[in-house]
């Protein structure tokens, strides 16, 4: 959600600040105002199946290769409105929405080497048939926002033990903002160190190398992560935490294995 501010508006709201008379008696704000409000929001929902095969080599080593068809539900929210008309509540009624459909398809690939196949590398690509969806006009406003699903090629490689696994993730191309949104383009570390899968210890940061300082919206820059796992007599506690200048976050899960 955003304000709009005209300055014809402001010009307005200072003279009634300094008692203009002029504009005191005169002015009705309801009418005169062209200040707005926007609403401007997306979702994109996603169902399907996986199937993986793996593949021995003549080197011993293996490549694993999976395919994911799935349905895409694709949806768009803009609702534009003056202030002295701004209902925060309408926003998602049917005539500032759009949406669309259709089946779409991730696939990828996994390359375990090493003496023990400790390390792995893989490639996967996401969303391999483009879809677009344009956002709905609104009454005082014709801007139309296009939300775009484009194949999205990331590359990764792990290296694990049985008390360590360390990640690094690089994405190929960069994903298109919609609305006021940053472009992303993620280059990602981690870790989880295992004490006897009683407790995992986790950590993480991703910095998006697509960030400017120019876009529309709230500039994404590096994000960091932390997480605690404790496993005790099969209850299983989860913990996690986010931060960046943009973003805080905390979550816990809880779970049991008999």
């Amino acid at each position: 959600m955003r304000g709009e501010l005209d300055e014809n508006d402001l010009a307005i709201l200072e003279g009634i600040a300094a008692l203009d008379p002029s504009l005191v008696d005169s002015v009705n704000l309801e009418e005169s105002l062209n200040s707005r409000g926007r609403i401007l929001a997306s979702a994109v929902v996603e169902a399907g199946v996986s199937f993986a095969s793996t593949f021995q080599l003549n080197n011993g080593n293996a490549l694993q290769v999976g395919v994911s068809p799935k349905y895409v539900e694709l949806r768009t929210f803009q609702y534009t409105e003056s202030v002295s008309d701004f209902e925060d509540d309408d926003f998602d009624a049917d005539e500032y929405q759009t949406d669309k459909s259709g089946f779409n398809l991730d696939i990828g690939a996994a390359y375990a080497f090493g003496e023990n196949r400790e390390w792995n590398a893989g490639v996967v690509v996401k969303n391999l048939i483009p879809m677009e969806l344009d956002s709905a006009q609104t009454r005082i406003d014709e801007d139309k926002y296009t939300l775009e699903l484009n194949p999205m090629v990331t590359a990764g490689i792990a290296h694990k033990s049985d008390y360590h696994v360390v990640t690094a993730e690089l994405d190929l191309t960069k994903k298109k903002a919609f609305g006021y949104e940053d472009d992303t383009q993620w280059l990602a570390l981690g870790a989880e160190f295992d004490a006897w899968r009683y407790a995992q210890l986790r950590i993480g940061a991703r910095h998006n190398l697509a960030s400017n300082d120019d876009n529309d919206g709230i500039e994404e820059d590096t994000q960091f992560t932390a997480g605690l796992g404790l496993n005790i007599l099969g209850a299983r506690v989860d913990l996690g935490a986010l931060y960046s200048s943009a973003d805080v976050g905390a979550a816990i899960e809880l779970g049991t294995s008999f």
